[in-house]
């Protein structure tokens, strides 16, 4: 079956390019390396919230920025 979907003309190449062409209204991607430790626990938190891993991190980061910049102005620590 799977060989008669690709026969029927189902896996044409782009003119644009490799890849599935991006669409409209959608954030833009962030590519990151991080080691495979944090990854665990990023994973691991994911999890416990019910949530994907992309939405672990943009939640993660958002609740760090507004502490970082406090730190960095002063407002923390002192």
């Amino acid at each position: 079956m799977i060989k008669d979907n690709l026969s029927m003309g189902a896996a044409k190449p782009h003119p644009e390019g490799p890849g599935r062409p991006a669409k409209g209204g959608r954030d833009p991607m962030m590519s990151i390396r991080l080691p495979r430790e944090l990854i665990d626990r990023v994973d691991e938190w994911a999890k416990l919230n019910d949530i994907s891993r992309s939405e672990a991190v943009r939640r993660l980061i958002e609740h760090s920025l507004p502490q970082e910049a406090r730190r960095l102005s002063g407002g923390a620590g002192k």
